[in-house]
Order: structure tokens, then sequence, then C-alpha cells
């Protein structure tokens, strides 16, 4: 109950997928691109659904930024769905503190 009320609002709207033809971008992301992003992604922190780290895509061989690059152009060109802001949130209490809802 504390998260939703939080985190989600109830007069959020809905936004719709896009339901266009599949083309190339403009422009092509780049490897330079998709390093610079890495490089912004904190250390020391939990993977994701996929199980890699931070750490490997931000200090990994520059293949690696040309296989993410060239997938993310396949992406938008085939209009797939690109599923990456999902998460998990897992609310760990601190020790000593009673078990249950946050009191603040």
């Amino acid at each position: 109950m504390v998260f939703k009320e939080k985190f989600q609002s109830e007069t959020a709207t809905e936004i719709e997928a896009f339901t266009g033809l599949p083309r190339k971008p403009h422009q092509p992301i780049t490897k330079e691109e998709v390093k610079k992003s890495f490089d912004n992604l904190n250390n020391n922190r939990a993977p994701g659904e996929d199980g890699i780290r931070a750490e490997l895509l931000k200090y990994g061989t520059q293949e690696i930024n040309e296989q993410i690059a060239k997938i993310l152009n396949q992406t938008f060109e085939r209009h797939e769905n690109l599923d990456i802001n999902a998460g998990e949130l897992i609310a760990i209490p601190k020790p000593g503190k009673p078990k249950g809802p946050c009191k603040n």
C-alpha cells in the first residue's frame, strides 16, 4: 500500500503503443552512444532480469557496444517490443527494526 501511494498515480494516462510501420531510424544508434550510456550506469547494483551486471557493460570490450548497438537498431527497424524497463523492487528491512509496513 505504501509503495502504491508513493509511486503510482491515479491520474496517470496510459500511452498507447506505436503502431506505425517499421523503418530504420533516421540516424542509427552508434557504439559510441551505447558506450556513453553504459558509462552512466552505477556500479555495485543488483543485475536486472537478464542477470547482466552494469560493470560487465561498462568495462566490457568494444564488441559488446557494437553488438548492443546492432541489436537496438535491428529492434527499431523490425518494430519489435523492447522490454528494457522491467525490474523488481524488493523491500529489505533494516536490522533491528520491526517487520511490517513502513511507519514513515
